[in-house]
């Protein structure tokens, strides 16, 4: 099924050819979004020569190939002048509901050199997120002429995703680095900043939040506050490390971690979990001066916590830790005598 849409207005030449304006069809790589006001589908440019006045007057949209047009809430048209960047500052007539032909009345004019206009969509909350919406722009309309434009992304549909958190969701000014898992069972895990008050980094009032999704990401529970469970309420800060955790050979899992006690100084440290992740003990801070840090499983069933350290004598200092971390966790004693060994 397809769908048309059309700026329309009478005047100048009408039904002649415009050899001397072109124009460009392209579209982003990336999903449109449940929840997002604005889902950009299809980039036109056109092209005007110096010294001609033109005015813009239809263009035709076809939305043929698109699963579901139910899916679909409402289409925009927006011109941007010649900035490439998507915006919805300029709004080309009245947002429509979408159906087999759709018109878009008014004038636009064009100015020598590069014009820019966007077709955005608003999805529906019911939209299947396994369906696609293509778009394509076969005729363009300008008192110059018809044009019909060049489609430089030709293969390009977009798949239906959900904004799963947005600026001020439940009060939260900045949702930031989300990491996405699915786990045994096929639930979906999404872990996040909470940037609470604005959206720089650290130091600031951030939270982890965690959602769950059991139905291939159709619905999430809300988010779940990881760091008000885990956080000694004295520490300034405490995060889980970048990258990833472990999981040693009982299932016990290992998470990397690190902050500022009480007093402001940076820890490393680690959180541990035996059922699973659904509960977490955090260790006492295990060394003093340390931050970020990623921990491994050596053969013998050790552990061995690689920190980032920005004192003098990084290699003493990390070296020593290891060898307090190893004899905690049954290294043997030549490996510690080989260790003591290179610390002198």
């Amino acid at each position: 099924m397809g769908i048309t849409a059309a700026i329309c207005a009478t005047g100048g030449r009408g039904q002649d050819v415009a050899p001397a304006l072109t124009a460009t069809i392209t579209r982003p790589i990336h999903p449109v979004l449940i929840r997002n006001e604005h889902g950009p589908l299809l980039r036109v440019i056109i092209e005007v020569p110096d010294k001609q006045a033109v005015t813009g007057r239809s263009l035709s949209v076809s939305l043929a190939g698109t699963n579901d047009l139910d899916a679909l809430a409402s289409l925009t048209l927006f011109f941007t002048a010649d900035k490439t960047a998507f915006s919805p500052a300029v709004q080309f007539a009245e947002r429509q509901k979408p159906a087999e032909t759709i018109t878009f009345r008014g004038e636009q004019s064009l100015q020598p050199g590069r014009n820019v206009f966007w077709l955005s969509c608003r999805l529906k909350d019911t939209a299947d997120q396994l369906h696609r919406v293509a778009a394509s722009c076969p005729a363009i309309e300008t008192t110059a002429g018809k044009l019909r434009p060049r489609d430089e992304s030709p293969a390009v549909q977009h798949r239906i995703g959900i904004a799963l958190r947005r600026h001020n969701d439940d009060g939260v000014h900045t949702y930031r680095i989300p990491a996405l898992t699915t786990t045994a069972g096929g639930t979906l895990l999404c872990a996040y900043d909470m940037r609470r008050r604005t959206g720089r980094d650290l130091q600031g009032d951030i939270d982890i939040g965690l959602s769950r999704s059991a139905d291939r990401g159709r619905t999430w529970s809300k988010p779940e506050n990881l760091t008000r469970k885990l956080k000694n309420e004295a520490w300034w800060l405490f995060a889980p490390s970048p990258q990833q955790g472990i999981q040693l050979a009982d299932g016990t899992l290992v998470m990397p971690s690190g902050g500022r006690h009480e007093k402001g100084v940076k820890f490393s440290t680690i959180m541990t979990s035996r059922d699973h992740g659904a509960s977490w003990t955090v260790a006492t801070p295990a060394y003093s001066g340390g931050s970020e840090c990623q921990a491994v499983q050596l053969g013998d069933g050790s552990l061995m916590l690689n920190m980032r350290n920005e004192h003098e004598h990084v290699t003493l200092r990390t070296m020593r830790y290891l060898i307090h971390l190893l004899d905690r966790h049954g290294a043997t004693d030549r490996e510690l005598r080989i260790l003591r060994e290179r610390l002198r």
